[in-house]
C-alpha cells in the first residue's frame, strides 16, 4: 500500500512532516509514525492526509475497524484525492469484500486514469472475484500507462495462467 499524496498545494514544511511519517510507516515504526501524527494534528486529526495515514498505521497494527473508519473518512474529508479510494481498494480485497473494492477502485482509477497502481489494485479484485477478462483489462490498462511496471505484469499473468494461457502467462511471469 502506497502513502504516496496529492500534497503539491501543501505548505513545504507539512510536507517535510508528512515526508518523516511516512518513512517511518514504511520502515516498521508504527509508533514513530503514530507519534508524529499525534504531536502534528493532535487526537483526532481532521486533514484528509493525516486521517488516511493514520488509517494505515491502523492497518499495519491490525486495526482493520479503525483503518476501515480513518480511510473512508479522508475520502469524505476530500472526495477528489485518488491516493485514498485506491488504497481502500486494497484493504477492501484483503477483506474480502469485494464489491466494496470494486467501488472505491473503479472511484480511483475516475480520479487518477493514469495511475497504473489503481489498475492494478482493481485488476486484482477482479481476479479474486475470478472476473478473468475485467482482471486481465485491467493489468492491460496499467501496462499500456507504464510497460515497465512490474505489479502489471504480475497481475496479468496471474490471470493468464488461471485462463489456461500458459504460454503467455508463464512469459508474462518471467
Amino acid at each position: 500500500m502506497s502513502a504516496v499524496a496529492p500534497l503539491a498545494a501543501e505548505p513545504s514544511p507539512l510536507v517535510a512532516i508528512f515526508k518523516r511519517i511516512n518513512e517511518h510507516e514504511q520502515r516498521g515504526e508504527l509508533d514513530a509514525a503514530e507519534a508524529l501524527l499525534k504531536e502534528h494534528f493532535g487526537s483526532g486529526p481532521e486533514h484528509p492526509y493525516a486521517v488516511h495515514l493514520s488509517g494505515i498505521v491502523a492497518w499495519r497494527r491490525g486495526q482493520a475497524d479503525e483503518a476501515l473508519r480513518l480511510m473512508e473518512r479522508s475520502i469524505e474529508l476530500d472526495p477528489k484525492a485518488a491516493l485514498y479510494p485506491r488504497n481502500l481498494c486494497e484493504i477492501y480485497r484483503l477483506l474480502g469484500r469485494y464489491d466494496r473494492a470494486v467501488s472505491v477502485g473503479e472511484r480511483a482509477t475516475e480520479l487518477a486514469p493514469k495511475d497504473p497502481q489503481a489498475h492494478v489494485n482493481l485488476s486484482m479484485v477482479h481476479y479474486d472475484r475470478r472476473d478473468l477478462d475485467r482482471s486481465l483489462a485491467c493489468a492491460e490498462a496499467a501496462l499500456d500507462l507504464d510497460a515497465n511496471f512490474a505489479p502489471g505484469h504480475f497481475s496479468r499473468a496471474k490471470a493468464l495462467l488461471v485462463c489456461g494461457r500458459f504460454a503467455e502467462g508463464w512469459e508474462e511471469y518471467e
